[in-house]
């Protein structure tokens, strides 16, 4: 298939997937066979009447199946009735539409993942709850929901054993923007990931990308490892872009964290000075407490003052970079960026952002909304295509703007709320509040192993906090793990 040779000749371009370190070694915990099967709580989601649910989550599963130098498969394992979760010898993806778990509050979804020490360790089971008590979804790519297949790539990743990737294009990335659909296509991080827990025949590493960082979750340090005969060892050298977790892991001792300000148990990216304004992969060079750096994933900014002011505000693109983006209530505010539309935009708060919409008719193969003339990559099945949509509001076809809400934008407030049972939290971006609201853009994450304490949570998954129902904003899945890293130099902000 086209997308299985896309995915490994990506493979060859990863910055640092991320995986949990074995207890007793240097490798990582895995199952003992490349295959899960996986069941489907027959209902699905409330919000979804068409089936579509049920094929989303299929369809996530399939993508993680078609990396060629992966064994891994998911199993297709029909549905069933029970919504339980724990050491029941099923892995199982269900909805709760209520009695959402008190130490999952706030929520969106989490994956459990069961472990058994010995030599080495080994994952028995996982399941995923997704949170539909308090929180809409959707499958049609809409700009105001949160997208189930791509959640569910993210916590199947999670299931198979890979942590947080630092790339922000990665699926595996801590957070994800509402109305974006580029994460039901896997990274190279991500395929790289999955090649090396699982690879067709004996692993055997040629670069340092093909590498992995080490979480120490249940024991030994934090580590990143790079290739030497053939094997993944741990050392440091790492280039530019690559993960780590601290400097001394960075051919250039630069180590940033990401400036959404993650928890400290995120890696970050090793980085590199830019004293001439210019950084590799066109990526951001920003001011930092010792100087010009460069910064992974963003094109143009690394927070809002770096975009000029309100309405333009620092945000994820569609194809997951950061970039400089005007808000917008409706076409007419997009006229100072050529040929523009208002995507996501409906007269009245939340703001959408003003966006260019790309060549590729409906039925075209697609990644991301940015190459589709309708601004939305998700329809088609594991190869998403572009959809039929309209992008863009002129003001006429949904209901009339209220006439007391100025034309003017407020960007999201992109705050990490704190994890019940950790108590990490991410850091707050600068909100220069002006008129409108494109609603908050909140997240947190938890990962349980039974195998620990049972409010002990150590980071085997994630959860993730889309909008709720009662405040149907725009967001950011924000997937924050709950680790305790090594000290790493964090960003100064522009002009401090």
């Amino acid at each position: 298939m086209i997308r299985k040779l896309l995915l490994l000749a990506a493979a060859g371009a990863s910055l640092g997937f991320n995986v949990v370190r074995d207890v007793g070694g240097d490798g990582p915990i895995v199952f003992a066979t490349p295959s899960v099967t996986m069941e489907l709580q027959q209902n699905g989601s409330a919000d979804i009447g068409d089936g579509s649910d049920l094929q989303a989550i299929r369809d996530a599963m399939n993508e993680w199946n078609q990396v060629a130098c992966s064994s891994f498969q998911f199993v297709d394992g029909g549905t069933g009735t029970s919504r339980g979760i724990g050491a029941d010898g099923i892995n199982r993806i269900t909805f709760l539409e209520n009695n959402w778990p008190g130490y999952a509050a706030g929520a969106g979804a989490f994956t459990l993942r069961e472990r058994v020490s010995g030599s080495p360790d080994r994952w028995t089971e996982f399941d995923i709850q997704i949170n539909g008590q308090d929180t809409s979804w959707a499958t049609d790519g809409s700009a105001q929901l949160p997208d189930i297949r791509s959640a569910v790539v993210h916590e199947l990743g999670h299931g198979l054993g890979l942590q947080h990737a630092s790339h922000p294009e990665a699926s595996m990335y801590f957070s994800v923007r509402l109305g974006t659909t580029f994460a039901r296509t896997l990274h190279a991080d991500d395929a790289a990931g999955v090649c090396y827990l699982y690879p067709t025949q004996s692993f055997s590493c040629r670069t340092d990308d093909e590498c992995p960082l080490l979480h120490g979750s249940y024991g030994g340090p934090n580590a990143r490892t790079r290739c030497s005969g053939g094997t993944c060892v741990e050392g440091s050298a790492a280039p530019y872009g690559s993960g780590c977790f601290e400097s001394g892991h960075c051919a250039s001792g630069l180590c940033l964290v990401d400036p959404l300000e993650p928890p400290a148990s995120e890696p970050g990216f090793c980085s590199e000075p830019c004293p001439s304004g210019t950084c590799p992969s066109g990526d951001y060079c920003a001011s930092t407490s010792s100087g010009p750096r460069c910064i992974v994933g963003r094109d143009d900014c690394a927070e809002d003052a770096d975009c000029g002011g309100n309405p333009n505000v620092c945000a994820r693109q569609l194809d997951g970079r950061f970039t400089c983006q005007r808000l917008c209530l409706r076409n007419s505010a997009c006229m100072s960026v050529p040929g523009a539309v208002c995507h996501g935009g409906t007269g009245e708060n939340p703001a959408g952002f003003c966006r260019v919409p790309g060549a590729g008719a409906p039925g075209t193969p697609c990644e991301h909304g940015l190459q589709c003339a309708s601004l939305s990559c998700s329809a088609g099945g594991v190869q998403p295509t572009c959809d039929d949509s309209v992008p863009g509001y002129d003001g006429t076809v949904l209901p009339p703007p209220d006439a007391s809400v100025p034309d003017t934008a407020v960007p999201p407030n992109d705050a990490g709320r704190a994890d019940a049972a950790s108590r990490d939290a991410g850091g707050p971006l600068s909100d220069d509040a002006e008129t409108l609201m494109p609603g908050r853009d909140a997240g947190v994450t938890i990962g349980l192993d039974t195998n620990e304490a049972p409010i002990d949570l150590v980071g085997s998954g994630c959860r993730c906090t889309p909008q709720m129902r009662r405040h149907p904003w725009s967001f950011a899945l924000l997937l924050f793990g709950v680790l305790g890293l090594a000290p790493r130099r964090r960003l100064r902000k522009p002009g401090h």
